[in-house]
């Protein structure tokens, strides 16, 4: 549980090294929580389609369903910054820069923009700029996740032995304080 509750602890921070015990199990424990998530949304919206309701009576049913798209949304804005620094930290651990997360970010934010061009192009009724827009950005969005498949790799890699330019070796530096 401490390993789970450290990045969050550690919410901003991206100096220092992290170890692979701490990411691996910040990892696994962000899967549950959207797979609860999910699971949770999915069985309402199956139970909606299975109970016979009118239209009319499914309106309030849809909308609590959405309150979970809407804790989905909450939670994943509230741990992007401490996987940001997750990430940085468990690089710093292997030695490598902090700047390798813009392998997967940079795509995203790029696709992101795209995509909200593509919403503009739509308000204005430019179907061949939608269709190039969304495009691009559905490229970017695989750019972005081969990024995030070379930063997971990377975070299997065993950290480096003794201080490097990043920092002490987060191995020899479990104590009390950071637990407390």
């Amino acid at each position: 549980m401490k390993w789970i509750v450290l990045p969050l602890r550690r919410y901003a921070q991206f100096s220092g090294r992290s170890r692979r015990t701490e990411f691996w199990a910040f990892f696994l424990a962000n899967l549950v929580l959207w797979i609860v998530v999910i699971a949770l949304f999915v069985g309402s919206i199956m139970r909606l389609q299975s109970s016979g309701l009118s239209e009319q009576q499914m309106i309030p049913a849809v909308i609590g369903s959405g309150i979970w798209i809407g804790l989905f949304g909450l939670v994943y804005l509230a741990l992007i910054l401490p996987w940001m620094a997750l990430f940085v930290r468990r690089l710093h651990d292997i030695d490598f820069s902090g700047h390798w997360i813009w392998i997967m970010i940079g795509p995203w934010l790029t696709a992101v923009v795209l995509t909200m061009g593509a919403g503009a192009a739509a308000v204005s009724g430019k179907m061949n700029a939608i269709i190039l827009v969304s495009g691009a950005a559905n490229v970017l969005n695989l750019v972005s996740l081969l990024g995030w498949l070379i930063l997971m790799i990377l975070a299997l890699l065993t950290g480096t032995r003794g201080p490097n330019r990043f920092g002490d070796d987060p191995r020899g530096m479990v104590s009390a304080e950071v637990f407390a």
